[in-house]
């Protein structure tokens, strides 16, 4: 299936909405920092690294509801290159 570019935005937007609202619920001082196409960069204290990890992974993967899994990849690291 080919998915219009315009609707692989708003899914990036549905979920990083949730990312957001779920961040600043559970996680106060991480920050969404910015985008870049389908990636989202948080900024958090290295304590809280494996809880954002996994709530930005449920969070993405649960962004809409597709007849086929939406599936995403979490990286971190000191800074972007290293979480690349």
């Amino acid at each position: 299936h080919i998915v219009p570019k315009r609707n692989t935005k708003i899914v990036i937007k549905i979920a990083m909405n949730k990312v957001y609202r779920a961040l600043k619920e559970k996680y106060h001082e991480a920050m969404l920092v910015m985008t870049v196409h389908d990636e989202l960069i948080i900024e958090c204290s290295e304590k809280d690294a494996g809880g954002v990890s996994d709530l930005l992974k449920t969070e993405m993967d649960s962004a809409v509801k597709l007849k086929v899994p939406l599936l995403s990849e979490v990286n971190s690291g000191k800074d972007w290159l290293e979480a690349k």
